[in-house]
């Protein structure tokens, strides 16, 4: 099971709001195989209403960032502007790495879903909205 603290998705569902009409993309950092998850947002200066971009020197400067915390990138966070929140044709051409999580929030159904690429296919993952930890701020970087 996957956790994300409710903190973190609020601050997700607002900063896509904020940048309609245009898909909001990040990063989703945790360590390995643990539950808990948080969000890094990158600049997504390429998105459009119909896609995200995250540049590889925003992977590498975040992947960077995370050097000595024992955190990895573990998959992406990215919004549906008129879609439903389940992966597309266009997410499929773009997963890569086997086990990596995709995030997916959909503002026409106010949903959030999560899922892992197979290598060949997307299976969908149970996620568990939690408590925020305590003084743990929101669990969502800034681009």
């Amino acid at each position: 099971m996957t956790a994300l603290a409710i903190g973190t998705l609020a601050a997700a569902v607002r900063a896509a709001r904020a940048a309609w009409p245009n898909e909001i993309c990040g990063l989703l950092v945790g360590r390995p195989r643990a539950a808990a998850l948080s969000i890094r947002l990158t600049a997504g200066s390429a998105n459009t209403p119909l896609s995200f971009r995250i540049a590889d020197g925003e992977i590498a400067q975040v992947e960077r960032s995370l050097e000595g915390s024992g955190e990895i990138v573990r998959g992406c966070f990215h919004s549906h502007v008129f879609g439903r929140a389940m992966p597309s044709r266009r997410d499929a051409a773009g997963a890569v790495h086997r086990g990596e999580l995709w995030l997916i929030y959909s503002l026409r159904e106010r949903r959030l879903r999560l899922f892992e690429w197979t290598g060949s296919a997307f299976h969908r993952r149970h996620l568990r909205i939690v408590r925020d930890r305590r003084g743990g701020g929101t669990g969502l970087g800034s681009r």
